[in-house]
């Protein structure tokens, strides 16, 4: 499937040139999320960054609470928007859960394949 117009209307894609953005249509990944799946948990390893290409998703962050942990939507995340950014660059756990408001297609980067594209 060809996802070079759409993700050149991202903010992370539109300005990088021909030559760098080849590489990343290649390995780029299509992902189908049911409404309410959960896409990524809170301190699990992250391994992916992904870009919402249709949908909308919520992110949560666990609070701890007197009686207990309780879950707070922080944000909601729309098409172009993307999300697992930082776990490109760092080894740190994910800092909050994901997950789909409703039907959505996300674009995935590996972070393997983000760091061989880098070199």
């Amino acid at each position: 499937m060809n996802h070079r117009p759409f993700l050149r209307t991202t903010t992370l894609f539109k300005g990088l040139a021909d030559q760098d953005f080849e590489p990343v249509l290649r390995v780029i990944q299509e992902e189908h999320f049911a409404a309410t799946a959960t896409i990524l948990t809170e301190n699990s390893p992250g391994t992916k960054l992904y870009i919402v290409k249709s949908g909308t998703v919520d992110v949560f962050k666990a609070i701890q609470m007197s009686w207990g942990t309780e879950e707070n939507r922080i944000a909601r995340l729309t098409e172009g928007e993307f999300f697992g950014e930082l776990s490109l660059f760092d080894n740190r756990h994910r800092s909050s859960t994901v997950k789909a408001f409703d039907n959505c297609i996300l674009l995935s980067l590996e972070k393997s394949d983000f760091e061989n594209i880098i070199g």
